[in-house]
């Protein structure tokens, strides 16, 4: 089976919020992305947002997985999470409370990154190992395409919850999208029908690939724990290396334990739960 899943994203800095596509307006705001046939399909998910005094951060976040006719979902990977439009001012923090650094809120503005996009690309052969799901969560002003062909984009009620770097952090400093902090143990309720959970531990991904990352970031390990198969993942990571994510088929407590010394930048969540 060919398969390829690919995820990117990008935040500018603009003088004016990006054009606004009008294929999908979210709101809701969480959806499935549900294939429609067995065989081959392709499917391109672009998000765009736009930040404003309206809304002033950008939220997305998103699994994929395999659905059985019956049972949990199968071979679940997270996509990531991000959350931009937060610390526009530099900051720190200690054991979850922040405080700002300067001593006047415009001494030291950042330039405010006012657009931001995302795109999910899958292709592949189908059949019965094939991904044939996708759990999105999103908050703010997103406008969403959908390309390709055998995916359907189904507004569905998910609840969800997450905990930013700022939250998590024991001590860290922030500046618009650059960030360096140390990890503190965190925790998040799931639901009492099941839930999907992801770990983004701030540590750098690194790669000898051009125009990649070359200088490894962030040291320790950080587990994710509450569900069936915990997982711990090393810092600095690996290009390639995919977010310890897990699935309860009840409710339970999932937690991120661990210490980890590390750069967080573009990674302003921490811990993200989808209920089921």
């Amino acid at each position: 089976m060919r398969s390829q899943l690919v995820v990117a994203f990008l935040v500018v800095g603009l003088a004016a919020p990006m054009a606004a596509i009008a294929d999908v307006q979210a709101s809701p705001s969480t959806f499935e992305l549900v294939r429609m046939t067995t065989g081959p399909a392709t499917v391109q998910l672009e998000f765009q947002a736009s930040i404003s005094d309206k809304h002033p951060t950008a939220f997305e976040g998103s699994f994929a997985g395999r659905l059985p006719p019956k049972g949990p979902p199968q071979d679940v990977v997270s996509l990531g999470a991000r959350l931009i439009g937060t610390n526009e001012e530099p900051v720190y923090s200690s054991n979850g409370r922040t405080t700002r650094i300067c001593p006047q809120p415009t001494s030291c503005a950042l330039t405010r990154s006012l657009a931001y996009g995302d795109v999910i690309y899958l292709d592949d052969q189908g059949g019965a190992d094939a991904l044939n799901r996708f759990w999105i969560v999103t908050r703010g002003d997103f406008t969403i395409r959908l390309k390709g062909h055998g995916w359907k984009l189904v507004p569905t009620s998910l609840n969800y919850r997450y905990i930013t770097s700022t939250q998590a952090s024991r001590f860290g400093v922030y500046a618009g999208t650059d960030s360096a902090e140390i990890s503190r143990d965190v925790s998040l309720s799931g639901g009492r029908r099941g839930s999907l959970a992801v770990l983004m531990p701030p540590c750098s991904t690194s790669s000898d690939v051009p125009a990649a990352e070359p200088v490894p970031r962030g040291v320790g390990s950080m587990t994710l724990g509450g569900g069936p198969h915990p997982s711990t993942l090393s810092c600095p990571a690996s290009v390639g290396k995919a977010f310890p994510t897990d699935v309860a088929r009840a409710a339970t407590t999932w937690t991120a334990t661990g210490t980890v010394v590390g750069d967080s930048s573009f990674q302003a969540i921490r811990l993200l739960v989808v209920d089921l």
